[in-house]
């Protein structure tokens, strides 16, 4: 992404076409002009194509990245890593910054890096103690992380800044019955989406005109496949990943947003849900309860079924109490994760460093 001003900081992240919450989240910066107000250039480091497209995307963005440096001041680089390869590929602008003594933040995303590291070896532990040891400022975005992750790296520098969510002006919400269901994300067994579809068995007995939209990529047909096995088939769509007018589409009409996974962080498209007066049905893990309190949704066990079957049946049977918990939902955005909460922060990180 070029950018026409001379740049002080460089930005290190996904392609903004890409699917995940890297992009979510460096695409509210781009939209919110962070990237001029502080004379930010973007260079995308991955592309979610095929592998010789991803090896020439990260061999193009080391020769920018380089030549950035040389040809200007740059001040601070920012980094967006979430695990494993993405850590990786930001493993070798983590070298250059150190030969070049230029002070880095880490900017950690995804829900499984503790995993990560501890189940890496001892020669891995030892790269990720060091690369959070050296990082001018660790930026984590949730709170339940801050002790392990300085246990780690015995860095004092470490910062919770959550995601951001943008919140637009709402449109008028036709058609909400409080029977619209929605996840987004990926379609596996770590996001729950088994477990959501088993719960559902239970909620269309009681509620025939019960829908719920899975919308993602991932093991579309073994979740397809539960579906018939436990013949609620009829009460469940696949649409494949959604993005743009795509997902407003869906968000306008859902009612509950259902998150039960097993590891999360702040995921961009729970806030999203939020900000839709969508009533969050969310698992204890990560972030997520920081983001989703008693006033604006539920919070229940990851793998407990029952728990999530009471929770949707709690909802669907209250339409009143599932309301008011959307729009509880949305003002905690708008208090909490808008971009104007929640950029205004690393600006301070920034300015310190500076």
């Amino acid at each position: 992404m070029s950018t026409k001003h001379i740049p002080e900081i460089i930005m290190l992240g996904t392609s903004l076409e890409s699917k995940g919450g890297i992009a979510s989240v460096v695409g509210i910066y781009q939209k919110n002009d962070f990237f001029k107000q502080n004379k930010i250039k973007y260079i995308e480091t991955h592309k979610t194509e095929g592998a010789a497209d991803k090896v020439t995307v990260l061999i193009k963005a080391i020769l920018i990245f380089i030549s950035a440096i040389l040809r200007y001041k740059i001040k601070i680089v920012h980094i967006h890593s979430a695990s494993y390869s993405s850590f990786f590929r930001k493993s070798i602008f983590i070298v250059i910054c150190r030969l070049f003594s230029i002070p880095y933040i880490f900017h950690l995303h995804g829900g499984g890096f503790l995993d990560f590291y501890s189940n890496g070896s001892r020669l891995l532990q030892k790269w990720i103690c060091y690369v959070l040891k050296k990082a001018r400022t660790i930026i984590l975005i949730n709170s339940t992380w801050e002790d392990r992750i300085f246990e780690i790296s015995n860095n004092d520098s470490i910062i919770f800044i959550p995601n951001a969510a943008d919140v637009e002006e709402l449109p008028a919400l036709p058609g909400r019955t409080n029977r619209n269901l929605l996840f987004l994300g990926d379609i596996n067994e770590n996001k729950g989406v088994y477990d959501l579809l088993r719960s559902l068995v239970k909620v269309v007995n009681d509620y025939p005109d019960a829908k719920l939209i899975v919308a993602g990529t991932g093991e579309i047909e073994k979740a397809k496949s539960l579906c018939e096995e436990l013949k609620i088939t009829a009460n469940v769509e696949f649409p494949g990943w959604v993005s743009g007018d795509k997902k407003k589409d869906l968000l306008i009409k859902s009612d509950i947003f259902l998150l039960p996974s097993y590891y999360e962080n702040i995921p961009v498209s729970l806030l999203e849900a939020m900000a839709y007066k969508i009533t969050p049905v969310v698992s204890n893990v990560g972030g997520m309860p920081d983001v989703v309190d008693e006033a604006s949704g539920i919070v229940m066990s990851p793998g407990n079924i029952n728990e999530l079957t009471q929770a949707l049946s709690t909802l669907l049977a209250n339409t009143q109490n599932s309301k008011k918990l959307g729009e509880n939902a949305r003002k905690r955005v708008i208090d909490k994760f808008s971009p104007q909460k929640i950029l205004p922060q690393i600006n301070s990180i920034y300015a310190a460093i500076n």
